[in-house]
């Protein structure tokens, strides 16, 4: 074995038995020393809002606690499961169709996972099929009106539902699922802890193309992360999932093309900000196999008649996201009422040009 080789293997044996220590910050620039105290404070704040506003209650739990029986508990959760990956399914096409960025589905399915919870908590049954279908559909206009500039208007909506929904609909479900999420509307998102926590990776020790593959590769796991609803609900918060995914992004990359010292900064750096993130941790290592197991099986049923234009499993090139994590927030009281009254004008849809009928809205 070459001495490389060597070096690269006692890279790996920290990068899985890294504990708590101080970060070697003479190994890192003075640049990234400077955007490492940025990304931590963010990295802390965003942190703090996933276990609190944001957390959503594991809503299947509740389901089979509710249910006279245990066999009827199971049975109720096995449906919503199902109706929620298609839905996942749904949302994914839309955002391909309309060239949104991928990180939309992470908000949408924040957005109604936590509108089902609520539901469930306050009926004490599990929600009806209509109401979750008009939620998908509203959290999707929440989250394309609040984050993409009105990409898809209220109107385009209404069209791809097949006349089962008017704006009224959609328009009075918006105000009630702003109320219910108690407009926190900024989630972070797995996808903006991947950029953050690679403001760590010493890029300056690394080829670029390996960093931005490594990027990317991180990405697509999150968007993996997704459909799963035990990942979303019980395994972990969207930071886990995104050390996860970077992770999982580096076992991916050929060992002698990442430099060991870089490695071994990277993983002492996220463990000295995020004590509980380690790469030997149960959850980290859960959320890695999770994910990794989804990367190999589909999870989209091939005779469905819904199927996004693109596999919902392949990133795009070049993949990329604007770092947003500082507007996560929620609404200010003052802006909400004009925020209920403006609807842009939808960016880049030819009318010419109607969505294909794939994206259109079957029952969930």
């Amino acid at each position: 074995v070459s001495s490389n080789g060597l070096q690269a293997q006692e890279a790996v044996d920290d990068f899985y038995w890294c504990k708590e220590r101080p970060v070697d910050y003479g190994m890192m620039s003075n640049n990234s020393k400077m955007l490492g105290d940025i990304s931590r404070d963010t990295i802390e704040v965003m942190r703090r809002q996933e276990s609190t506003v944001y957390a959503c209650v594991d809503y299947l739990q509740l389901l089979r606690h509710l249910a006279r029986t245990s066999e009827e508990g199971n049975s109720l959760a096995d449906a919503l499961i199902a109706r929620r990956e298609k839905i996942c399914e749904w949302v994914y096409s839309v955002v391909d169709f309309f060239d949104v960025d991928r990180e939309a589905a992470s908000i949408v399915l924040s957005y109604l996972d936590r509108f089902i919870a609520t539901n469930i908590s306050a009926n004490n049954e599990t929600i009806d099929s209509r109401t979750l279908e008009l939620g998908a559909i509203t959290a999707l206009y929440i989250a394309l009106k609040l984050n993409y500039h009105g990409t898809l208007s209220i109107q385009t909506l209404v069209s791809l539902t097949n006349g089962r929904f008017n704006r009224s609909n959609i328009e009075l479900m918006e105000v009630s699922m702003l109320s219910q999420l108690d407009w926190y509307v900024h989630p972070p998102t797995a996808v903006q802890f991947v950029h953050q926590f690679a403001q760590f990776f010493p890029t300056e020790m690394t080829d670029q193309a390996v960093y931005t593959s490594m990027i990317e590769q991180a990405c697509f796991y999150t968007e993996l992360a997704v459909w799963d609803t035990q990942i979303c609900l019980k395994t972990c918060h969207p930071s886990t999932v995104g050390y996860a995914a970077l992770l999982n992004a580096m076992e991916s990359i050929n060992i002698n093309r990442l430099s060991p010292g870089a490695l071994k900064v990277f993983v002492e750096s996220i463990a000295y900000i995020c004590p509980d993130l380690v790469p030997s941790s149960g959850t980290v290592l859960e959320a890695q196999h999770r994910l990794f197991d989804m990367k190999l099986v589909p999870v989209v049923d091939p005779d469905e008649e819904l199927s996004p234009p693109e596999s919902p499993k392949k990133p795009r090139e070049g993949y990329q996201m604007e770092d947003t994590s500082s507007s996560a927030h929620r609404i200010p009281l003052e802006d909400k009422t004009s925020y209920i009254l403006n609807e842009t004008s939808p960016r880049g849809f030819d009318t010419r040009h109607p969505p294909a009928k794939r994206v259109r809205v079957n029952e969930f």
